[in-house]
């Protein structure tokens, strides 16, 4: 799929969610060993030594950003690229990227001593010029809540916020299982819901069940009609939807998605930014879902 089209799908916000398209699995979770050792989602070894922090980061991907902050170490990150607008401090910072092309020649003059980037726009000639750069380059590529808590830990490490990081990361999880727990059981008797997470709306578009979209789903007790599908972004037919019919849609467009093939299902709105951004955030993301569920069921 062409970055035009990721453009189009995603937009201004939606950026990050184009990973799931161009990524691969990832080699090895990000994290550390031993307390020193830290490793990105590819299997690479950053540091081994206690003594290393980062004093100068560039964060080429907009939940990159915001996991510098939440990790405590938002005063070290020097440039970003385009849609890094969260924190809004993140949004004051120079960029050096967009979802197109990197300006290695402002990225050099900066200095960085450690850049984080996305799968989804790295390439390995891309990857070659920001190790000339500097060789510390973490390449993040979550799919799962553990993988998004272990990105969080690393980067805390790779700065010298690792407790700080840790406990965020301790917490996303915990409050993530919390809100799964309750919801298995609230509605252990009653007939799960069938939920399509619309991504794009001409043609129309989901995820399968990898994606952590279709993970938050799951946590509010949602079924994925779609989870069993092969790709992890789906184009809808019209005899998949009609031979298995959800029973809502929701989506975060901010248009008001129109799906022909089901006039009538009942549509949802959330924010973007707390479900197709892998941060912490997402388990906003999961209450908004887990509210939907309530809102819906009271009605129906």
């Amino acid at each position: 799929m062409s970055l035009q089209l990721l453009r189009r799908i995603f937009g201004r916000a939606h950026l990050v969610l184009a990973t799931c398209l161009l990524a691969t699995s990832p080699v090895a979770p990000a994290g550390s060993d031993a307390g020193h050792k830290v490793y990105d989602d590819r299997g690479n070894l950053l540091h081994a030594s206690p003594q290393y922090t980062a004093r100068r980061i560039v964060a080429l991907a907009p939940h990159l950003c915001e996991m510098v902050y939440t990790a405590g170490a938002g005063d070290k990150l020097i440039a970003t690229s385009e849609h890094c607008d969260y924190p809004p401090e993140a949004g004051r910072l120079p960029t050096v990227a967009d979802y197109r092309s990197i300006n290695y020649e402002l990225l050099a003059q900066l200095k960085p001593d450690l850049i984080l980037v996305w799968t989804a726009v790295l390439n390995a000639q891309r990857l070659a010029k920001l190790r000339l750069i500097t060789p510390r380059v973490f390449v993040s590529e979550p799919h799962t809540f553990r993988a998004i808590a272990d990105n969080l830990i690393a980067i805390g490490a790779l700065t010298g916020h690792r407790a700080q990081a840790q406990n965020k990361a301790d917490l996303f999880l915990r409050n993530i299982n919390t809100l799964r727990a309750q919801y298995q059981n609230k509605y252990k008797d009653s007939k799960q819901l069938d939920a399509v997470y619309l991504i794009h709306a001409s043609p129309p578009m989901t995820v399968n069940g990898g994606h952590w979209i279709s993970r938050l789903l799951n946590v509010c007790g949602i079924r994925n009609p779609f989870a069993e599908v092969t790709a992890q972004v789906v184009k809808i037919n019209s005899e998949a939807l009609l031979s298995n019919p959800p029973d809502i849609l929701i989506h975060s467009m901010d248009e008001q998605p129109v799906l022909k093939l089901l006039p009538g299902l009942p549509a949802f709105h959330i924010s973007s930014d707390i479900v197709q951004r892998p941060t912490t955030r997402l388990y906003a993301g999961a209450q908004r879902l887990c509210e939907i569920v309530d809102n819906f069921k009271s009605t129906n």
